[in-house]
């Protein structure tokens, strides 16, 4: 059972990229806002000697400043839309909460998948449905997965998926 929860875990960043090649429109963004980042985060957890999903508070502050930094050079190459603000917002609100509370970076990032793939295929309804429910499968995998490998608390689990799904419906409703 262990190794299946480590599966799970383990397939986030790929997940990630996945999610983000439905979301955006072409391949640089894609590789800018979707690979790139996954790969700074493990290069970045390599040199400091840490497994890539880094389990302490502290040292996630450094990488997510870092991305940060990262999002205002890509900024002028990307396609200013909804996706790149929301993308951007959810970073800073990440690294934020990470100054003073370790929170399920995998469960909020998944919730965020969830509400923006969902609100970019509403309209189709087949599509709606699938990534739905793909990404409900997803959240709650994730969860369990985390919380088996005692990565998080069951707070820091529920908190990051919660506030995934709210920040972003808002910011969907306030950016759209």
């Amino acid at each position: 059972m262990k190794r299946f929860a480590e599966i799970i875990s383990n397939l986030f960043p790929y997940w990630f990229i996945l999610s983000t090649a439905l979301l955006f429109k072409n391949i640089v963004e894609i590789i800018l806002i979707g690979a790139i980042p996954c790969i700074l985060w493990v290069l970045y957890a390599k040199l400091k000697n840490q497994q890539w999903d880094i389990e302490d508070r502290a040292p996630r502050i450094t990488p997510l400043v870092l991305l940060i930094g990262y999002g205002f050079l890509i900024y002028p190459i990307i396609d200013h839309g909804y996706l790149m603000i929301i993308f951007f917002i959810n970073l800073i609100i990440i690294s934020i909460i990470t100054f003073f509370w370790k929170i399920s970076i995998h469960c909020y990032g998944s919730s965020t998948m969830l509400i923006l793939l969902a609100y970019k295929y509403y309209g189709d309804s087949t599509i709606f449905f699938i990534a739905l429910v793909f990404n409900l499968l997803i959240i709650i995998s994730t969860m369990w997965a985390r919380l088996y490998l005692n990565k998080h608390t069951k707070l820091q689990v529920g908190i990051g998926a919660l506030l995934g799904l709210i920040i972003n419906i808002i910011l969907i409703a306030t950016t759209t």
